[in-house]
Order: C-alpha cells, then structure tokens, then sequence
C-alpha cells in the first residue's frame, strides 16, 4: 500500500479492501513490469468468469490460447495508471508490446489456483 500510495490517483486502502472482499480467494496484487512506470492493480479470477472469458472466444479463433490470457487479464485489471481512466480492455492488452498479457496471464493465473504440473505434485500427496 506504501508504494501504490505514491501512484497518483491509484486506489485507496479502503478501496483496495473493497476489491479484496470481492476477489475470489480474496486475492489482490500490484504488478509493475517496468520499476513504477506502468502500474497495474489486479486480482483473482473466478472459474465462473474463465467459462464466461472462454465462451467470449470464437472456437475458430487463430489464437484462442493468446486470445483467452489477453480477455483475462483484462477481466482482472482493477485499475492501472496508463489510462485516462484507470481501466483496460482487451484491445489495450492487443496493442501493449506483445508479452505484457502472457506475463501478467501467468500472475493472474497463480492468484486464479491454476498451477503448473511441478507445484500441483509439491502440494498433494498420495494417501
């Protein structure tokens, strides 16, 4: 919160937990890709939100994969200090340079419950 502080017009703490009580898992993060420059507030997405995402993608789509983390991470975005307004869409996420939605697609995913076949054997175990 120190850091978003110093973001002008970026939410505030009331706000931030706000966003928290509606995030599944309540699942709130702050990404910079860039050292401050570009700020983006972001959080979880529910499994209902992906089925919505994904039946928003034509099936003959030429990247459906791309498409689906670009239409995600614009679903996630919160607020963000590169537009007028604070918000994204998925044309934002088309024309940013071109790893700014797998990058934070990997994030959102994390926060999402999605984890790679490595982490989902370190946390289960056979009973």
């Amino acid at each position: 919160m120190d850091f978003l502080k110093t973001i002008q017009g970026s939410p505030s703490a009331n706000e931030i937990e706000n966003y928290k009580s509606q995030a599944p898992g309540g699942r709130v993060k702050v990404f910079t890709p860039d050292g401050a420059k570009r700020v983006f507030v972001i959080r979880a997405l529910s499994g209902l939100e992906m089925e919505t995402i994904s039946k928003q993608i034509p099936a003959n789509a030429e990247n459906r994969e791309l498409e689906m983390q670009i239409h995600s991470c614009a679903r996630a975005t919160i607020w963000t200090n590169t537009t007028q307004d604070g918000q994204v869409d998925d044309l934002y996420f088309k024309r940013a340079p071109a790893g700014l939605a797998t990058s934070m697609f990997t994030l959102v995913s994390r926060m999402s419950d999605f984890m790679d076949p490595e982490t989902l054997e370190m946390l289960s175990a056979d009973l």
